[in-house]
């Protein structure tokens, strides 16, 4: 019995190392977009009232939630979390480093806690998203630093776009348009581009969700349609 249970442990270990994982941020923004990109954080940052970056009471809860429950799969849960709290792994695969002035903050996360993931809009963090444990309301800094799962069960791939008119459609056969306050960072999405779904909790309240294209490590807002 107990060479069978170590049998199966190491099967087990060798089925999870064998997943690959898509590349974050492989392909880098032209001069002119970031540049752009840079000009329209600025503007929409000196749009709002600075906020602190101190734990649940900053942008605690879940922004827009009413959202949350019409598109099921910008709703995650987590499947691991480091020892050291400096890093999160969700369903899809995809891991989220933590900043390391808030590692304490999820000491009291667990798996199978339902996360959500929106923009981090504090002016003292750098990190450029922000994970909320719908749980218990409290909230971290992230930054992605691995991909989904490639072909995993959760992970989403474009599969169809319009850069014309601003369209695209995900492997889940759900179809999207994008806000007109994202379109200059649209062209330089492709096929095959893996995305992971996340809130907006910022402008364009139009587009209550934002497409985070793993490939490029940026995101768009966007609208169901």
């Amino acid at each position: 019995m107990k060479n069978l249970f170590f049998s199966v442990f190491f099967l087990a270990a060798a089925t999870i190392s064998a997943n690959e994982n898509a590349p974050v941020g492989v392909r880098a923004l032209s001069e002119d977009v970031q540049g752009q990109l840079k000009t329209s954080i600025e503007n929409e940052k000196s749009s709002e009232p600075a906020t602190a970056d101190n734990g649940a009471e900053e942008q605690s809860g879940c922004p827009d939630c009413d959202y949350c429950p019409v598109f099921p799969n910008a709703n995650h849960w987590i499947i691991d979390r480091s020892p050291f709290g400096d890093s999160i792994t969700i369903e899809d695969g995809s891991a989220w480093e933590v900043s390391c002035f808030d590692t304490d903050r999820i000491y009291y996360w667990y798996n199978s806690d339902p996360v959500i993931i929106t923009q981090n809009r504090s002016w003292f963090s750098s990190c450029q998203y922000r994970m909320i444990n719908k749980n218990n309301g409290s909230s971290v800094p992230v930054d992605l630093y691995v991909g989904p799962f490639v072909g995993g069960e959760y992970s989403l791939q474009i599969t169809n776009i319009d850069h014309y008119n601003g369209l695209l459609i995900l492997s889940d056969q759900s179809h999207w348009k994008i806000s007109s306050r994202d379109r200059y960072l649209f062209p330089e999405w492709t096929l095959g581009d893996y995305v992971i779904l996340g809130v907006n909790s910022g402008w364009d309240s139009f587009c209550p969700f934002i497409l985070i294209n793993v490939n490029m490590n940026n995101f768009i807002r966007a609208k169901q349609y």
